[in-house]
């Protein structure tokens, strides 16, 4: 069971991290009421979202 949902929680930050790095590359935008996300913002949340992904799957066991 712990494998499996280490699985999934992987494959989610992957696809996160590469929404992310797509919304950064096509400098799509983010709108939130009257607040506008920077496009530069996606770099981080990108790394740290496949930071997530590599560690989650080389975890698990």
């Amino acid at each position: 069971m712990k494998t499996a949902m280490m699985t999934i929680s992987s494959l989610i930050f992957a696809l996160v991290a590469a929404l992310h790095f797509l919304r950064a590359i096509y400098g799509l935008p983010i709108l939130i009421s009257s607040f506008q996300f920077p496009v530069w913002a996606s770099y981080p949340a990108a790394f740290f979202a496949a930071a997530l992904a590599i560690l989650d799957w080389k975890y698990r066991q």
